[in-house]
């Protein structure tokens, strides 16, 4: 399910109808493509059935020939739906999509920290099931309150949340990230 060649088929479809490639191999749709591809031939063809249950490469994803999987990540096809004066911005910072301004991720191999597993009734598990409590108690409250009452519930939620063992479980958090990083390492 997870072949690129699946995941090609499920984002851009079938070549010579819904996309094209040029002679550098490069993945591009025709403004007749781009035009035809609605919803209701996103429900017909395919596409819309296969966004939801389908597994799928992160969006952001590029395919190993180096096209993207998401075909609102490549820059040709974004190109077109942008403005001249979003062209002019982006061409005098020297890249094609606003994404490019950002600097690659660092990989961490500990990522993502929330998924550490926690044993039951650990007081790790503990701590952020009472954090989710108290996030669901207060946070409406902080909302709804009027703005004379704000800090008093603020003062109240932060009273609260200073009872948990928060360095206790940062550092537990702390030990599981060097564990982590240490495997990576090996």
């Amino acid at each position: 399910m997870l072949t690129e060649e699946n995941q090609t088929l499920m984002s851009w479809g079938i070549k010579g109808e819904t996309y094209e490639v040029n002679e550098k191999g490069r993945y591009y749709r025709t403004q007749e493509q781009i035009d035809k591809i609605d919803e209701p031939f996103r429900e017909s063809f395919g596409f819309k059935y296969f966004s939801w249950n389908w597994p799928m490469y992160n969006t952001t994803s590029t395919l190993a020939d180096g096209n993207a999987k998401n075909v609102a990540s490549q820059p040709e096809v974004f190109q077109m739906t942008l403005t001249d004066k979003d062209k002019a911005i982006l061409e005098k910072y020297g890249v094609q999509t606003y994404s490019q301004l950002f600097a690659e991720p660092v990989p961490r191999p500990y990522f993502p920290a929330w998924g550490f597993a926690k044993e039951q009734n650990s007081p790790e598990q503990l701590w952020e099931a009472s954090k989710d409590e108290m996030t669901k108690k207060y946070f409406p409250k902080l909302v709804l309150t009027t703005p004379d009452k704000f800090d008093a519930v603020w003062e109240e939620y932060m009273k609260e949340f200073g009872k948990l063992d928060t360095a206790g479980y940062e550092k537990w958090t702390t030990e599981q990230v060097k564990a982590k990083v240490e495997l990576a390492n090996q």
